[in-house]
């Protein structure tokens, strides 16, 4: 069943891709509370990609989903940035953050060993989503009970 609740999200240094309607990645971004962080694109609406204070906007109406990836290196700071720019590299999200990576981060960058273990976890999607009360993901739920409710109805009748 779709998680529609933000207590869903984990309150937890991480790393988080946001996709739209057609499944494809939006978006990747970082955050020390991942549930405050995404709670700001989507519910606040109050990030620079969803204000308009960036070149390109992410429309939280048509947000179809958000994943996240935790890992232990992430509570401090600059590694989470770090990890965020490889999450960009390895995932091609269709808009970048807009900060620059900050000196150690760019050290951070140079540990082939923190790379790699970095590329291997956004690899592979993480198994827990959010989704947003949006029109269009509730529309979708309606339809996927009317399926379900129409397939009990034929077994009943059977």
């Amino acid at each position: 069943m779709i998680d529609f609740s933000p207590s869903s999200i984990p309150k937890k240094p991480g790393i988080y891709a946001i996709y739209d309607q057609s499944k494809k990645l939006v978006y990747v971004g970082h955050g020390k509370d991942l549930r405050n962080r995404i709670t700001n694109h989507i519910i606040r609406q109050d990030s620079s990609v969803t204000t308009g204070a960036s070149a390109t906007v992410l429309n939280p109406e048509k947000i179809s989903h958000i994943r996240w990836w935790l890992h232990e290196e992430f509570a401090d700071e600059d590694r989470r940035k770090a990890a965020e720019f490889i999450a960009s590299k390895v995932l091609n999200p269709v808009l970048r953050s807009r900060s620059n990576v900050e000196k150690k981060a760019k050290t951070i960058l140079k540990d082939r060993s923190f790379c790699e273990k970095m590329e291997l976890l956004f690899d592979k999607e993480p198994p827990e989503a959010f989704y947003p009360k949006t029109f269009d993901n509730l529309a979708n739920l309606v339809l996927e009970l009317h399926e379900r409710v129409s397939k009990l109805e034929k077994q009943l009748k059977t």
